[in-house]
């Protein structure tokens, strides 16, 4: 019997083939495995937002203010993108370098809880001291969050140069506006009762600015570490650590202004809670690699705190008979100070 010629039917398998291949794929997009082949269909639960990024934005927002949470952006893309503010950002840096009145007191002062008990972000103090104390109040806030949340405000991203000069200037309008109005304010001069109590006591503590405010000449700075007691309105506090993020390399202008301008305020590396320290190291033999003395004398400041170690003076040395066209005798000056310095604290 002779061979049947197989007959094609063409089309039909394509179109059988292309259905699965789309139902496959919408499939395999859903949250809940199943047989591709099952010509029954499944219900599905739609997903279900969790309650925090159900929230309005308003309403979320105010938690993250009053939560002072500042790594709640990091829970998600779209508690990121909610949260994600300029004018938030701006407040945060006012609610942890310039809040309170205790950034118009002198931290190296001592006052007494008594002094405080009518200062309303120092009352807390007063009303938990049994008797009446002596303390310094750099002393006591350190002890606190504070010095926490200024560091963590510092780690951030968003936080750069340019946001933060924008941050002190404002900062420096707003305590200038202060100083004028305390100068401008008539004293309680007569008058009985509570009112002229808590005026009297107020003025009494010196809680007033004494020197007016002064601002950054950024342009003209020399990159050299000063600590003027004008610049009390962008004081950071004892204990806040310097981010890991300025010790970068390879460095940028931006980065080593913002460094020193940290520096200057009082922020210390937190050598034990971070890799700061490290990357400070790392950042410092860069710096003489290259030839950069500006940031070179940054890095050997004692709020760093590296260790001094000859082979940074050898590494200068190296570099300057390998590379005679470069100047390297700044680099060299700023080592040898820094072995004075230690040879003086080790004796």
């Amino acid at each position: 019997m002779p061979e049947l010629t197989p007959v094609k039917v063409r089309g039909k398998k394509g179109k059988e083939w292309a259905a699965l291949m789309r139902r496959r794929k919408r499939l395999m997009s859903e949250d809940q495995p199943r047989d591709v082949y099952s010509s029954k269909r499944r219900k599905i639960d739609e997903k279900i937002q969790p309650h925090l990024e159900a929230l309005p934005t308003e309403l979320l927002q105010s938690i993250f203010v009053f939560s002072r949470e500042v790594n709640l952006p990091l829970a998600s893309l779209r508690l990121s993108a909610k949260l994600s503010d300029r004018h938030l950002y701006m407040h945060f840096c006012f609610q942890a370098f310039c809040k309170g009145d205790y950034f118009l007191l002198d931290p190296d002062a001592t006052y007494t809880t008594q002094d405080l008990a009518d200062i309303p972000v120092m009352r807390k103090i007063a009303e938990s001291s049994i008797s009446d104390i002596n303390f310094k109040l750099s002393e006591y806030l350190a002890s606190t969050h504070e010095p926490a949340f200024q560091s963590d405000v510092l780690k951030r991203k968003w936080l750069t140069w340019s946001f933060y000069r924008e941050y002190l200037q404002k900062a420096f309008e707003k305590s200038k506006q202060d100083y004028e109005n305390q100068q401008t304010s008539k004293s309680v001069d007569q008058g009985d009762g509570p009112m002229h109590e808590r005026a009297s006591k107020r003025q009494s503590i010196h809680r007033r600015m004494t020197i007016e405010p002064q601002p950054l000449d950024f342009e003209a700075d020399d990159l050299i570490v000063r600590k003027e007691p004008e610049y009390r309105w962008m004081r950071l506090l004892p204990n806040c650590y310097i981010p890991e993020k300025l010790f970068h390399i390879p460095f940028a202008h931006d980065q080593l202004m913002f460094l020193k301008t940290v520096i200057r305020a009082g922020a210390i590396v937190d050598w034990y809670g971070s890799a700061a320290g490290e990357r400070a190291e790392v950042a410092l033999e860069h710096s003489i690699g290259e030839g950069i003395p500006d940031a070179t004398r940054l890095l050997l400041h004692d709020a760093i705190g590296i260790p001094w170690q000859g082979r940074y003076l050898e590494q200068a040395y190296r570099e300057k008979a390998r590379r005679p066209k470069r100047n390297f005798e700044p680099i060299i000056s700023y080592l040898k100070e820094s072995r004075e310095r230690s040879e003086q604290d080790n004796v």
